[in-house]
């Protein structure tokens, strides 16, 4: 989990860079709907790229659980930080939101207090 992690940060950077466009694409999306399917699909042919990492990494076969399911959790993560990021009015770094949400993940993701 540590260096999937690892990898995003270093793809954030640059998204990172311009949050008033994210905080517009965010935008867009909430009020066409009809575009969130062509973004899905970004998303699930990054995430089968993800799997075939994990899976060489690990020696796990594409079809194991464990590669599929840290891969999705992995994207939810990105998309929780992503969303938070774009939507809050005064919102912590694009990388800080990241590691908040990888860290409950790492954690087993704990009741909050």
């Amino acid at each position: 989990m540590e260096a999937l992690r690892t990898a995003l940060q270093s793809e954030i950077a640059e998204l990172a860079s311009d949050h008033k466009l994210w905080t517009l694409h965010i935008a867009v999306l909430e009020r066409h709907p009809e575009l969130l399917a062509k973004a899905f699909a970004g998303g699930a042919a990054a995430e089968r790229h993800i799997v075939a990492g994990i899976a060489e990494r690990t020696g796990a076969a594409e079809t194991d659980t464990y590669p599929l399911l840290l891969a999705a959790a992995a994207g939810a993560a990105f998309r929780v930080a992503l969303t938070r990021w774009s939507t809050l009015p005064e919102p912590p770094a694009l990388a800080d939101l990241l590691d908040e949400a990888f860290h409950l993940l790492a954690a087993g993701l704990p009741a909050p207090r």
